[in-house]
């Protein structure tokens, strides 16, 4: 375990070797705060589980999945990988410092067999493991083993001197990371924030966030009490389709929901219903009422606790019951559907063998994206990551380019347009576009679209099956269909979702059509319109100025002129006045500058409903916990005489960020689609591959070039300048290859495999051929025997401890993005062009 302690003349004598990080602290540390570099990763279950012998437990531990971010105890733990996502080993240059203890330790051999041991000569190889270290590190190691591996080794020396100098280097790198944000800011990270998104978002409010721009949104928007949830809306689609109700009247009918005059100038809107078949009643109204809104027997049995519409479930379910009376009074059939019924029949349904479902479980799946309001989380996209070509080669006249936005995000982020202020919500009356005109709205709109069949490439993302896609048709996506051409109806094609304005108006420039629009999220006031910057320009220019001049001079041995002449050439292009006297090559600041860059914005969009964790000791905490009608338990575990739970809040019950915003993160990501949706419409069928801010693609050597370079903010650079990429090799998402051949004749091979740490002994395995032999037999439909990788990680075990194990991964080439052709080009699903491929 690695600490940060701002007094480390206190220590007196080390601990025994075999002495856990937990007492360690209790003995020697008498500050509030500690900082620890990869806490979340493991550390933090050693010292709980050493704790409870201790005088004062933790009391809660806040977690981002399986991270631990701050937990707070008597003393203050946070784990500094969190401000600084960078490896132990990268700080001393990084951050221009001295290491304690030079070479490498044998990790392997760090068991008791070995403590207390003086050896004539260093461990063998095995124990350093070379094989897992990349090519470059693994040289360095050769070259240090061989030149040290006959000396004596005094293991508990060696072990201390190394814990010693990684600590004394975390602590050193920490300080100086601290002491230059707080140059720049005047803002000590420690205190403001527990990663580096939440103290750069403080930094942003403080000083640098005008009055009156953004706006805060909840979690659930602006339609946390609207009684039609997605779930209802499903529901009664599969009523109507499996009953075979045309005429059953829903929120997604073009009428709308059915309006019941109750009388006394009250109106009450229907869930759904079904017009009188004879006399016998005015027709028949279908509820589905929520659990927790609706007060339900089952889920709430404590009656008196309160509801999130600060009503008592009691109450709660007395109100719906006089609804229900009072519309049997005028005459109707009401029939009343339990949220938690509905989950139950999906869940018995998938239980089922495929012949024995009523295809309920299967309805909800395929349409996952049907619900009436905007909801923005699903208007928050990721990145676009997609193969177009899955073998290239760069035959004679022919180049193949690999270009990258130049910080994308923060170029976005500093140029684009973003709203400002309060939107006002749109549920009825709504102004369609002709076609191929622009939307009338600017902001989010939730409608269905139908694209056209030969766009490519595909503009509007869409989700299902737990993927991102682009495509002409919604129900190929939905089987991946490699089959044959698409021969859906337009009522199967076309898909609803959650758009940009921006996003919309591109996609009806190329020939998509709203055929129904749900709702809209309008802002009247941006903050690029009459003349005004961007929301974050200043931010933005902040740290992009720093990161230039931590850059240094683009150029050696340039002369005051040279200089004089770049400094006005990079205000003119950017707004951006550098100081010369600053302009000198800082790998800190600058490292600093571009993790600020690229930290910021995501705060925005971050989730409220992260897990948290808390110490239990009493049966009454422990019961209350369980109880609790609000939270979902994930786990439970007992470290000594204390449990350990592990909780998450139900969603009508989450607490909000206070920094929550989806539409500005959800916007910053519409915002680069588009950015990279224009670069592959330049290149055309030309693109290889693409992934957020990248492009591969081929261009005719004897034209100009497809897409220009520069060196600014936005603009595209030359990933292999001085190279010439001979082949590209595409198997899947993040897995591709390059051969390239070097300015000096000389042929090398790059291979990215996502989740794959290719260190020396799984690149030795696994080549550019290797790569290219198992796509070939995707391609040709062929049996793949997956790549087997071999890497090292850690497991968690009952009791709070940690193992490390080796962990095997496969690897084998997979396209779920589009239909592959026989010549390894991949189109997007219901793609239906007549021209030849």
């Amino acid at each position: 375990m690695d600490y940060i302690h701002k007094n480390p003349e206190k220590f007196s004598s080390p601990p025994k070797i075999i002495d856990s990080g937990s007492r360690y602290i209790k003995i020697t540390i008498s500050e509030k705060d500690q900082n620890h570099h990869g806490r979340t990763r493991s550390n933090t279950l050693s010292t709980l589980n050493d704790d409870e012998d201790g005088d004062e437990p933790a009391q809660q531990i806040t977690r981002r999945d399986n991270t631990a971010v701050k937990t707070r105890v008597r003393l203050i733990l946070k784990d500094s990988f969190n401000y600084i996502p960078l490896k132990l080993e990268k700080f001393a240059k990084t951050f221009s410092l001295a290491e304690d203890k030079k070479g490498f330790f044998p990790y392997k051999g760090n068991c008791e067999f070995f403590y207390g041991k003086k050896l004539e000569k260093h461990l063998p190889l095995q124990f350093y493991e070379p094989e897992r270290m990349g090519a470059k590190k693994r040289e360095e190691f050769l070259k240090w083993y061989g030149e040290h591996h006959q000396q004596q080794y005094d293991f508990d020396r060696e072990l201390e001197e190394y814990c010693r100098s990684d600590v004394n280097l975390l602590r050193k790198g920490f300080l100086e990371f601290r002491k230059m944000y707080m140059n720049i800011t005047e803002l000590d990270p420690i205190v403001n924030g527990c990663t580096i998104a939440s103290y750069l978002m403080k930094v942003y409010k403080i000083t640098l966030l005008e009055p009156d721009t953004i706006s805060y949104i909840r979690e659930k928007g602006y339609n946390a009490f609207q009684n039609q949830s997605g779930l209802a809306l499903k529901y009664l689609s599969w009523l109507k389709e499996a009953n075979q109700w045309p005429i059953l009247q829903t929120k997604l009918s073009d009428e709308g929901e059915k309006k019941i005059d109750l009388g006394g100038g009250k109106f009450f809107l229907a869930d759904g219903f079904i017009p009188p078949l004879d006399s016998s009643s005015k027709g028949t109204v279908i509820e589905i009422d929520g659990c927790h809104l609706h007060g339900c027997l089952k889920c709430f049995p404590v009656r008196q606790d309160i509801a999130i519409n600060k009503k008592t479930h009691s109450m709660n379910h007395n109100l719906t019951m006089r609804k229900k009376m009072r519309l049997e009074k005028l005459g109707y059939k009401v029939v009343n559907h339990r949220t938690c019924d509905i989950l139950a029949e999906i869940k018995e349904d998938k239980k089922k063998a495929s012949e024995q479902q009523s295809g309920l479980s299967k309805f909800f799946k395929d349409n996952e994206d049907m619900h009436a309001h905007i909801d923005l989380r699903e208007a928050f996209f990721g990145g676009r990551t997609e193969v177009f070509q899955c073998l290239k080669t760069a035959v004679k006249g022919t180049r193949i380019k690999y270009l990258d936005v130049c910080s994308l995000y923060p170029y976005v982020c500093r140029s684009k347009s973003y709203m400002l202020g309060e939107p006002e919500i749109i549920r009825e009356n709504f102004d369609y576009p002709d076609a191929r005109q622009h939307v009338k709205y600017k902001g989010f709109v939730r409608c269905t679209v139908l694209p056209p069949t030969d766009v490519r490439p595909a503009v509007l993302p869409m989700r299902c099956n737990g993927k991102l896609y682009f495509a002409c048709c919604k129900a190929c996506a939905q089987v991946e269909n490699q089959d044959g051409q698409c021969t859906h109806t337009d009522e199967k094609r076309r898909f609803t979702g959650t758009w940009s304005h921006f996003e919309l108006n591109h996609a009806l420039e190329k020939g998509y059509q709203i055929q129904k629009i749900h709702e809209v999220w309008e802002w009247k006031r941006w903050s690029n319109d009459l003349g005004e910057s961007s929301l974050f320009q200043t931010y933005i220019d902040k740290f992009l100025k720093i990161k230039v001049e931590a850059s240094g001079w683009p150029k050696l041995n340039m002369t005051d002129a040279e200089k004089t002449a770049y400094v006005v050439d990079y205000e003119r292009h950017s707004g951006i006045k550098l100081d010369p006297s600053k302009i000198c090559y800082n790998e800190g600041l600058r490292w600093l500058a571009k993790l600020s860059l690229n930290s910021h914005w995501g705060k925005f969009g971050q989730r409220s409903n992260v897990a948290s964790s808390v110490y239990i000791e009493t049966y009454e905490d422990f019961f209350k916990l369980v109880t609790d009608e609000a939270l979902e338990v994930l786990s439970l575990n007992l470290y000594g005489s204390t449990f350990v739970a592990r909780y998450r809040r139900k969603d009508y019950a989450v607490n909000d960020n206070e920094s929550g915003n989806v539409a500005i993160a959800a916007l910053t990501t519409s915002h680069a689609r588009l950015e990279l949706i224009k670069i592959l419409e330049k290149v055309g069928p030309q693109a290889i591959y693409c992934d957020t801010d990248s492009c591969i693609f081929t261009e005719d050597e004897n034209e100009p070039p497809l897409l220009n370079t520069g060196v600014y903010l936005g603009d595209l650079t030359d990933e292999v300048p001085e190279g010439k990429i001979l082949e590209a090799v595409c198997g899947g998402c993040k897995a591709y290859g390059l051969k390239i051949e070097k300015a000096n004749g000389t042929v090398e091979h790059s291979v990215k495999l996502r989740g794959i740490t290719l260190n020396y002994e799984n690149t030795a395995k696994f080549s550019f051929d290797e790569l290219k032999r198992l796509v070939s037999q995707f391609i040709k439909k062929e049996s793949v025997v997956p790549a087997v990788f071999s890497m090292n990680s850690l497991k968690k075990r009952k009791g709070g401890t940690i193992q490390t194990f080796e962990m095997q991964r496969t690897y084998k080439p997979v396209n779920g993005k589009g239909r592959i052709m026989d010549n390894g080009q991949v189109l997007p699903y219901g793609y239906r062009a007549n021209s030849p491929l």
